[in-house]
């Protein structure tokens, strides 16, 4: 009887450890001081140094401090089409953003669709710069619509910090 108590100590044990094992990691989030890199570049565009060229954003820099940059482009987000902020921290945004944006001459149009695309900003301590990540939640992503999208918020920031005086932002 005490072997049976035994074996079901044991089974649970390793029932217990099985389920850590098989715990993911979300793909979003700072690692080691910066945003990671993209696991696919045909979802995935990103400022971090190791991508690709296809796959590389230039991050934004800003002058000020990091608090006003982050305000600058928390604001600027909490307006643009179809954004959610849906993280918020110090040095964090994270970011749904559903449609796609388009660029026709020297004007940007927002076309409603199913597509969301997940983007993080880090704001990196001592560095008058913000990393930035954009991934497709689901299916392939719209690389030009993502950096008209970039091109868009590039604008709007950039307007925004003139108005009220803080300095640009720019990519």
């Amino acid at each position: 009887m005490k072997r049976n108590g035994s074996v079901g100590v044991l089974a649970l044990g390793a029932l217990l450890l099985g389920a850590c094992a098989s715990t993911q990691v979300p793909p979003y989030g700072i690692r080691e001081g910066r945003l990671p890199p993209c696991a696919d570049t045909r979802t995935c565009l990103s400022s971090h140094p190791e991508e690709s060229e296809e796959a590389r954003l230039d991050p934004l820099e800003y002058e000020g401090t990091r608090r006003h940059g982050r305000r600058a482009l928390a604001a600027v987000v909490q307006g643009f089409p179809g954004a959610r902020i849906v993280s918020s921290h110090r040095n964090y945004l994270r970011v749904e953003f559903a449609g796609h944006v388009t660029r026709d001459e020297e004007e940007f149009y927002f076309k409603s669709d199913a597509v969301i695309d997940e983007v993080e900003f880090y704001f990196p301590p001592y560095e008058q710069r913000v990393e930035v990540r954009a991934a497709a939640r689901s299916g392939l992503m719209d690389h030009d619509s993502v950096r008209s999208r970039f091109d868009a918020l590039q604008e709007l920031l950039e307007n925004y910090q003139n108005e009220r005086g803080v300095g640009g932002l720019r990519i």
